[in-house]
């Protein structure tokens, strides 16, 4: 796990469920998220900010669960009604599945860990002005 129950209570300041057993199953499914965005992720190579970004993302996603639960995208419902209100259409919008809370993934994107790009390894190469001729 990248956060522990004392840093999402005293540092991150998360919202508590008041069950310690409970955040600690949902630090640790926070953390398995944050490997699944980040899998280049290696604790040992990454600098205390990036270490506490990470920490913060995880922090981030296990407070997620707390307010919405964790099975908050995984619901069959396509339609609900109440009174005389009516909602449908939740399956058509369960394409656009994002398993990752907006406030854990902006704290990974300071870090560089989500770029999953293609580096230029090769640091020979020179810009030229002229044409080839």
């Amino acid at each position: 796990m990248y956060a522990d129950i004392n840093f999402y209570k005293e540092e991150y300041l998360g919202e508590d469920p008041q069950d310690d057993v409970l955040l600690n199953k949902l630090l640790s499914r926070a953390s398995d998220d944050v490997d699944y965005y980040a899998p280049e992720l290696e604790v040992s190579e990454l600098s205390t900010k990036d270490l506490e970004l990470v920490k913060k993302a995880t922090c981030a996603q296990a407070e997620f669960y707390v307010l919405n639960g964790e099975q908050y995208n995984d619901s069959d419902t396509d339609s609900a009604t109440i009174g005389k209100f009516s909602y449908g259409g939740a399956k058509a919008q369960k394409t656009s599945k994002n398993d990752m809370c907006p406030r854990a993934l902006k704290y990974l994107t300071h870090t560089g860990l989500l770029y999953r790009g293609v580096e230029n390894i090769d640091s020979s190469y020179t810009y030229r002005e002229e044409p080839y001729v």
